[in-house]
Formats: C-alpha cells, sequence, structure tokens
C-alpha cells in the first residue's frame, strides 16, 4: 500500500483508494463494476482515486472487453510488493 501513499492523494480519497484495491485483491481477476457501484459504494468523486491508481499502474481495466449489454468496466489490481 505503499504505493498508494506515494500518490499524495487527500487522506479520505487515500483511504477509500486502499479499500478499493483491497476490494479487488480479493477477487482473483477482473471485476466489473458499474458507475452505480462505484458510487454507492465509494462516493460520487470515486475518480478522484481511481484515474491516478490507473495511471500509476495499480489498477488495471480490461478494455478487450464488450457485450452487447455492457453496463460496466471491468477492473483488476496489480500485484503490490
Amino acid at each position: 500500500m505503499k504505493t498508494i501513499q506515494n500518490l499524495n492523494l487527500h487522506l479520505v480519497v487515500e483511504a477509500k483508494a486502499i479499500r478499493f484495491v483491497q476490494y479487488l485483491q480479493r477477487h482473483n481477476g477482473f471485476v466489473e463494476l458499474t458507475k452505480k457501484q462505484l458510487t454507492a459504494e465509494y462516493g460520487s468523486k470515486y475518480r478522484k482515486f481511481l484515474d491516478p491508481l490507473i495511471k500509476a499502474g495499480i489498477v488495471q481495466v480490461d478494455h478487450s472487453y464488450s457485450s452487447y449489454l455492457q453496463i460496466g468496466k471491468k477492473y483488476r489490481a496489480t500485484n503490490l510488493t
């Protein structure tokens, strides 16, 4: 989690980021999440931590995933050592 702390996020945003990454790590692969699910769990400003996590390579988005009724995106946490 030291990597997340190096992103210099606000403490509240950092706590949400850590919780989000831990949630993804509990699932061993990509997890499909909708905007509604992210907003319900992490608040309407979830992009404040999600975008920096993606840019830093901590969270990956499955861009190859597509379906006719695609509602959400699939996210996966990388291994943090």
